[in-house]
């Protein structure tokens, strides 16, 4: 900065103060904005343009400690992903939904690459005391960003942890520096479609004329959860109940405290004794705990449900996870004593403390549920208007509820802020619509599976380009036209396009924008009139009902096809439960977990579900395809009542089980159709206790669903009982017949299992014990009967039914 004279220097002097204070204070979110606002004041800095505003700060400051800051940002901004983009994304005009680390992660990506941002927070104070745990690459992110500058002790030594209160003022002033603009005590309310003379404009509450009178490209919401922002469906993940609780203690850094070793993380699992010795010493029993020395001395914990009923912190059970964990349900003081119990005998805390939520004036204690999990269906879309473009995206907790245990919060929403912005960059230079939605949801896909494993060890090199993050990023075949909404579009009757619904046409995923579930699922119902499990008799309908059952799209072929395909499949396993329609029979849950069990059966143990409720059936059946099949197309509401059952989604979910299902089929029997044969005997008959098999041809196995029941009366026509294999009968090609008419011949590592699996056990331990090369490849096998009826069976010479369910 120019200086001339006296009075030039106690400005300077000034200015340099403010600006220490301003980066180095541990100061409130208020105070930091007001310093920040005075020392653009005092610099003349206000009119500058955004994309300029960084360089003209740097060069009022000279001494070291503020250049060494200024050199990493200007290091980052160096990076040629970012100086590429500056001159296309200048002139794009981006409103952020919240100041939580992910909307202000955004708000600096998007400064990098010289687009002019504004983030409105709601709240005028930063009070989460919570610690987030740091992924590896997180560290390298925020060390480049000047993160380690500005607070000295982040990630010293073994630390991979830091408090979110002190992690968004960091980056608040990080923000700033770049030429950010942060608003608080402001709310989202909507987005105004532009008219003739003006864009894309953003309502807020309270007024504020700034943001009204700005034409904006982009909307992100970054608002947590409880996303703000309409048109966005989400999904729910259901999962075992598991209640979490969250405590935390003031920090005097005393040297007792100092001497506190952290608990990283500790399973029940894992360490046995430790939590058996709690549970004997406090009668506290928990799944794990996590403890973290920051600002606060923060605990994390999972309690089971009936420590917390027995220690008086729960008044009393309640089927419902909503009314067991309500404010009302729950003893504040002897949730303090639970906590500081567990705090005490886990790292012998020297006091029991808490600190003061500044929301409540309350102990910073928290217990919540975390046994279901949202997601939203998709990551961004865009709108179009007389010409006009806005994006619309989410990030953060609003586009993927985080697993907090392994600290999936941060670490996956920093990777969807960077997502985002090479959306905004590549739409920018002239990407077209359908390329750029079809990119943003392959990496939204790939987002689910991230982890700290399956991503580039190059973590200094990240960049908003996502081939520097990921390894693989496939391609997105589904159709999102749905997603971009244009002048063209904005009249099309939406019930035109659920009519004409096809499963075979549509993506399992699809929605309509802007639809809720409950929306699409009373279209569906006007024209469905199979409504209960017994269908009526044809007989008894007149003839407008039968004409008009004949032309509803329930009724429609593809729908009587899918319907036909799961009562053929689900009639082996639940023979007195038949599949009348698609939607209300299934709201039971019976049925679907039937469903799941033919495509994972060592998952779905039929036994459990004829004693579950129907919440139960439906709970674990959403757990289990979601754990093990990969399938997101279901949650509780679309089935369990008063919203469910959702016809459209129980449809989406059927046709990706039939995928699974079908999976196996297409790769393991061959599509020429071959007459049944029955086993028979060579000339050289052996006795018939042990008959040889043929040499002269494969042998053919029918392979058609028996009960138990027919088996048993039906013993006078057992089928002979196969005997011990020689070597040229396992050079020999069997051939199985499936329920579907068609061939299968099993290689040598099917036989191998089959016949090590099932047979009794003196023939069964003359086999091999060398398992084939290929045996990498099996997940399973299945018998349709019970295993031990099955050995039974095979005793007495008869033979059930074989089925390879899922091959990798």
């Amino acid at each position: 900065m120019e200086t001339d004279g006296a009075p030039a220097t106690e400005e300077t002097n000034t200015t340099e103060q403010l600006f220490d204070s301003f980066l180095y204070d541990d100061n409130t979110l208020l105070k930091t904005l007001e310093q920040f606002s005075e020392l653009k004041t005092l610099l003349n800095l206000n009119d500058v343009p955004h994309y300029q505003f960084f360089s003209k700060l740097k060069a009022h400051f000279s001494s070291w400690r503020h250049t060494s800051f200024m050199e990493i940002l200007q290091r980052r901004l160096n990076v040629k992903d970012y100086v590429s983009c500056v001159e296309k994304c200048k002139d794009c005009n981006i409103f952020i939904i919240g100041a939580g680390p992910c909307g202000l992660r955004s708000a600096i990506e998007a400064a990098l690459c010289g687009a002019y941002v504004v983030v409105g927070e709601k709240r005028t104070s930063f009070t989460r005391n919570n610690v987030l745990h740091l992924w590896p690459y997180l560290i390298h992110d925020l060390r480049n960003l000047g993160v380690k500058k500005l607070y000295g002790m982040f990630c010293a030594g073994s630390l991979d942890h830091i408090s979110i209160r002190r992690l968004q003022l960091i980056l608040m002033k990080i923000a700033l520096v770049l030429g950010v603009k942060v608003f608080t005590n402001t709310s989202f309310v909507e987005f105004l479609e532009p008219c003739n003379t003006t864009g894309w404009r953003i309502s807020v509450k309270p007024s504020n004329t700034e943001i009204e009178m700005t034409d904006f490209d982009v909307l992100v919401g970054a608002d947590g959860k409880r996303n703000s922002i309409p048109g966005f469906q989400r999904k729910e993940f259901r999962a075992k109940l598991a209640i979490g609780i969250t405590a935390n203690f003031k920090n005097k850094k005393s040297e007792d405290e100092a001497k506190i070793e952290e608990i990283s993380g500790v399973a029940a699992l894992f360490n046995q004794k430790f939590f058996a010795d709690l549970k004997s010493e406090t009668d506290i029993d928990l799944e794990n705990i996590v403890y973290y020395k920051d600002d606060t001395h923060y605990f994390v914990m999972t309690a089971k449900k009936q420590c917390l009923l027995k220690k008086g912190v729960l008044k009393e059970d309640h089927g419902d996870v909503i009314k067991l964990l309500a404010y009302q349900n729950v003893d504040n003081p002897s949730l303090l004593n639970f906590v500081s119990e567990a705090a005490d005998f886990s790292t012998g805390l020297p006091h029991t403390d808490f600190a003061v939520n500044p929301d409540n004036n309350r102990p910073d204690v928290a217990i919540f549920d975390f046994t279901s999990m949202y997601s939203a269906e998709y990551a961004a879309k865009i709108l179009e208007r007389r010409g006009k473009r806005l994006i619309i995206g989410l990030v953060g907790d609003g586009l993927m509820e985080p697993f907090w245990p392994l600290g999936t919060g941060c670490a996956r929403g920093f990777l969807s802020c960077m997502d985002l912005m090479w959306m905004i960059q590549q739409h920018q230079s002239g990407t077209k619509p359908k390329e750029l939605l079809e990119e943003r949801m392959a990496l939204f896909k790939i987002l689910h599976q991230t982890s700290n494993e399956n991503m580039n060890k190059k973590h200094s090199a990240y960049t908003m380009n996502p081939k520097s993050r990921y390894r693989l990023i496939p391609k997105y075949s589904e159709d999102l036209s749905f997603l971009y909404e244009n002048d063209d579009k904005e009249n099309v009757n939406k019930q035109d396009r659920i009519e004409n619904y096809s499963p075979e046409k549509t993506s399992p995923n699809k929605r309509l924008a802007g639809e809720t579930t409950e929306t699409v699922h009373k279209q569906w119902k006007k024209s469905t009139f199979a409504r209960t499990r017994k269908p009526k008799n044809p007989s008894n309908e007149s003839g407008v009902l039968a004409k008009k059952r004949s032309l509803s799209p329930s009724r429609s072929d593809d729908q009587e096809t899918l319907r036909k395909w799961c009562s053929d499949r689900l009639k082996l396993i639940l023979p007195y439960l038949p599949v009348t329609d698609l939607d209300t029979c299934w709201r039971d849950g019976v049925l679907l977990c039937g469903l799941v069990h033919l495509c994972s059966p060592k998952d779905m143990d039929m036994s459990v579900v004829k004693s579950n409720s129907d919440s139960q059936n439906v709970d674990l059946a959403i757990s289990v395809m979601f754990n093990e099949l990969g399938i997101q197309t279901l949650t509780a509401q679309d089935v369990l009542p008063p919203s469910g059952p959702d016809l459209l989604a129980i449809i989406s979910t059927i046709l990706e089980l039939q995928k699974v299902y079908q999976t196996v089929d297409n790769v393991l029997l061959d599509n020429k159709p071959v007459k049944k044969t029955k086993l028979a005997t060579s000339e050289n008959e052996k006795p018939a206790s042990q008959p040889a098999l043929p040499a002269s041809e494969p042998t053919a196995v029918d392979l058609s669903a028996t009960s138990p029941d027919k088996v048993a009366a039906t013993p006078e026509k057992p089928t002979p009982m196969l005997d011990q294999p020689s070597p040229g009968d396992l050079k020999r090609g069997y051939t199985v017949r499936g329920n579907s008419g068609r061939k299968l011949k099993l290689n040598s590592l099917l036989k191998w299992i089959m016949l090590k699996c099932f047979l009794p056990p003196p023939l069964r331990n003359t086999l091999p014990t060398k398992v084939p090369r290929s045996a990498t490849l099996v997940h399973s096998v299945y018998w349709c009967s019970n295993v031990s009826l099955l050995r039974g069976m095979c005793s007495t010479g008869s033979v059930s039914c074989v089925r390879i369910v899922r091959l990798y």
